[in-house]
């Protein structure tokens, strides 16, 4: 795991004078970007997976799921926030969560998911089941309230 904030920092020369107009809105000194990630894959492996029918439990961890970060500031002070997650998706109470935890005023902050089938089910869709051929009778959520509390948790520091 790496660290938070601007963890590898770049300096982007903002030289609009190549193209021969200075317009105003694009007058900064430079842009800055940091990137960071976190490893969110559940801590003991079990979990409903997210996608391709319901009742399907996890059986082991083929590779780890992250949470990525990319922060952008324009030169003017403004910041960019973008978070990513190897999740199915997020429901929006969820994203408010997230959001307040980074404290970063005025930050804009873009919460995105990969979409991704072989993950936690983190919305609750796709848990324990029967299914038989044409027959299908969802009987829980597969979300694990825990889990997704960390999960955020990890999103925020990442």
């Amino acid at each position: 795991m790496s660290g938070c904030g601007y963890a590898r920092l770049v300096r982007i020369p903002h030289h609009s004078k190549h193209w021969g107009y200075d317009p105003p809105h694009l007058l900064r000194d430079e842009y800055m970007a940091g990137t960071a990630k976190r490893v969110i894959t559940p801590p003991d492996a079990s979990a409903w997976l997210a996608g391709f029918n319901f009742n399907r439990p996890a059986v082991g961890i083929h590779d780890d799921l992250e949470a990525r970060a990319l922060a952008i500031s324009d030169g003017s002070g403004q910041i960019y926030i973008f978070v990513t997650a190897d999740i199915i998706g997020m429901f929006h109470d969820d994203v408010i969560k997230l959001r307040g935890k980074i404290h970063i005023p005025g930050a804009q902050i873009f919460v995105l998911s990969s979409h991704n089938h072989q993950g936690p089910d983190t919305m609750g869709l796709l848990g324990p089941g029967i299914r038989k051929q044409h027959f299908k009778l969802p009987l829980g959520s597969g979300s694990d309230e825990n889990y997704i509390d960390w999960m955020i948790e990890m999103m925020s520091q990442a």
